[in-house]
């Protein structure tokens, strides 16, 4: 990493991966996105290189079916144990929509209007040899879309921290409130957000947070604007408590502003502990490359120029040749995407700290001042402070260049009807989940889409229309099903994609990139390489050359030797590797153990040329009798 530019860091990659990381097995992950996150961004951008795949994403030629193959396998050992949670929204499904049968989809707002605009991304990896389980931990402003991937400029702080295998409740304190927001989405997300968040809550457990970072977050809903002691302090109470009370000052550059008047950003700054001039905004003008992207409405530009808040200029790339960036050093003047990023400089007598955080300057992500002394909150937000020397305060000020404006749409959104659904469907029960404003009622028939046509059944509503139903839907009898459509009796209707939960069948493959035959035996060759077993003979002759002939005596016995060398020597690879595996990895490594002595049992009965079946029975025997023994140890 280089020097940083006014106290921030280099350039990254987007997935903020470090070099070898994923040669750790992932053990789970859990993600938090703004929209619906993209399949197609999955496959693409991130998985390979979470799952830590051989090769990068390839959609044609040779290269197509082994890079499939590898990725939904990888995807099967993770299945249930993968989640992505967003705001409400359409769940599109697209070409790589199957993997959504690997990754759990929820949405927030089973409890009360909700916009899920955090960003974070937490991986639970198993240890390498004598090394311990790690929990990796990211804040960002990245959502799951191929925009802010490839358009987008973000910020984002990552740590990753060893796990202990003795849980503490004093480790979980220390993470600040990262726990606390974790249960607040797992409540915004239904029965399933419970079970799914407590795994990642029971990590936190497991290790201390590093001492320099403190997490401040959003939740919705109506909040104590100065909680007391211990309690938790969300949005502006919660940066309030950040740094000390003496000689504070915040400096803001985000890419949105929220509607505000001059009655409530001085509200507000009292509430934040500001004075009224200790409040800046660094911002852009007209002509600057960002302008078209960033959101100033022209009425809340007044309102806070005459609240008194100090304008910072962010001069445009190609307004001096000795431009430098307020990001890093890095950052270059022809740079054509636009900052997503959102940060927040936090000074005091005491201390100054950076703040990376999801938020944009808004009420809904900060809090909007109640008469009552509450705040009210309609976001989820996340950020985490550190330690940092001056960095956006140093900007110059902007005292006569014109803030570039634009007509923004403040009006918040009314709930529909039915405010939030979810579905889901274990192979024997459809388990409905739904929300309805107050006063509405459901027609008592609800359609389930299953492949090619709908399917009408009577929907057996809980007195008072209860939050949860459930129909007996055995998959024996009846179709998959894929969507549901409840219609309320006025006759507004909602949709929502089924999450199917079925454990796959031994030898399935969703991805269409090959047959079920071909789909196996790449991932089957993938998985013998992964071992150093690199299979260089080709099962039968040439076409057009007929049967194999006999083969010479010293010619056969020299294949067999060379054949069952490589093969022993892959058993002791992966001797090797179930020897110093994770605990909680091993169990996957006997999998691997049992799918190539599978797969060599069947050459040793298939292979038409004598030499290599001997050698492949011979070595799929050894590495039966060693997983055998292995068992019998636990």
């Amino acid at each position: 990493m280089s020097k940083p530019a006014h106290g921030f860091p280099g350039w990254r990659e987007p997935t903020l991966a470090e070099p070898g990381d994923t040669s750790r097995p992932l053990l789970a992950a859990l993600l938090t996105t703004f929209d619906p996150p993209q399949a197609d961004v999955l496959v693409q951008d991130l998985l390979p290189d979470w799952l830590g795949l051989s090769t990068a994403y390839v959609d044609e030629g040779a290269d197509k079916l082994r890079f499939y193959a590898e990725l939904e396998d990888g995807l099967k050992r993770l299945q249930g144990r993968f989640t992505i949670v967003s705001s409400p929204g359409i769940q599109e499904q697209g070409g790589h929509g199957w993997i959504w049968r690997y990754i759990r989809r929820m949405q927030v707002g089973c409890n009360r209007a909700a916009v899920q605009h955090a960003k974070l991304w937490m991986f639970h990896r198993a240890g390498r040899a004598g090394e311990c389980q790690t929990l990796e931990v990211i804040v960002s402003s990245q959502n799951l879309t191929g925009s802010g991937f490839r358009d987008q400029i973000q910020a984002g702080w990552r740590c990753v921290v060893p796990l202990d295998d003795t849980p503490a409740a004093e480790w979980r304190d220390t993470w600040s409130a990262l726990p606390a927001f974790l249960q607040e989405l797992a409540v915004a997300c239904g029965s399933a957000g419970t079970d799914v968040l407590s795994y990642w809550n029971a990590l936190l457990q497991r290790a201390a947070c590093p001492k320099a970072a403190t997490f401040l977050a959003s939740v919705p809903g109506s909040h104590p604007a100065e909680p007391s002691e211990g309690a938790p302090a969300w949005g502006v109470a919660g940066l309030r408590r950040l740094g000390g009370r003496r000689g504070r000052s915040l400096t803001a550059m985000v890419p949105t502003i929220g509607n505000w008047s001059t009655a409530n950003i001085e509200k507000w700054a009292g509430l934040a502990g500001l004075g009224k001039t200790d409040l800046s905004i660094a911002w852009v003008e007209p002509s600057h490359p960002w302008s078209s992207q960033w959101q100033l409405n022209a009425r809340t530009e007044s309102a806070l120029s005459a609240g008194r808040v100090n304008w910072l200029l962010i001069a445009p790339p190609h307004s001096t040749r000795k431009w430098s960036s307020p990001l890093c050093q890095e950052h270059r003047h022809g740079d054509t995407r636009w900052s997503h990023a959102k940060l927040y400089e936090i000074g005091s007598t005491a201390a100054r700290q950076l703040l990376c955080t999801s938020a944009n300057f808004s009420r809904a992500a900060w809090g909007d001042p109640l008469a009552n002394g509450m705040i009210e909150i309609d976001n989820f937000e996340l950020g985490v402070a550190i330690p940092a020397d001056a960095g956006l305060s140093r900007l110059p000020v902007n005292r006569d260049a014109t803030r570039a404006t634009c007509e923004t749409d403040f009006v918040k959104p009314v709930e529909q009807p039915i405010a939030w659904m979810a579905a889901e469907w274990d192979g024997a029960i459809l388990r409905i989940q739904l929300r309805l404003v107050q006063g509405v009622t459901l027609q008592d028939r609800v359609q389930v889409h299953v492949e090619g046509r709908v399917q009408h059944k009577t929907l057996l509503l809980p007195p008072n229309h209860a939050d949860e139903t459930s129909l007996d839907w055995p998959s024996v009898t009846d179709a998959v099903p894929l969507r549901v459509q409840l219609r309320t009796t006025t006759g507004y209707t909602s949709e929502v994609a089924v999450e199917d939960l079925r454990l796959l069948e031994p030898g399935q493959w969703l991805s269409n990139a090959g047959s079920q035959e071909e789909m196996q035996d790449a991932a089957d060759q993938l998985l013998e390489e992964k071992y150093d077993f690199f299979d260089q003979t080709t099962n039968g002759p040439p076409p057009g050359q007929g049967q194999p002939s006999a083969t010479a005596p010293s010619s056969y016995a020299v294949a067999v030797y060379e054949d069952s060398r490589r093969r022993f020597a892959a058993i002791d690879h992966w001797a090797d590797v179930l020897l110093k595996a994770d605990p909680s990895a091993s169990a996957d490594v006997l999998a691997d153990g049992e799918r190539i002595a599978n797969r060599w049992a069947a050459s040793g009965m298939q292979d038409r040329r004598p030499d290599i079946a001997k050698s492949a029975t011979l070595a799929a025997g050894e590495l039966r009798a060693r997983i055998q023994q292995e068992r019998g140890k636990k």
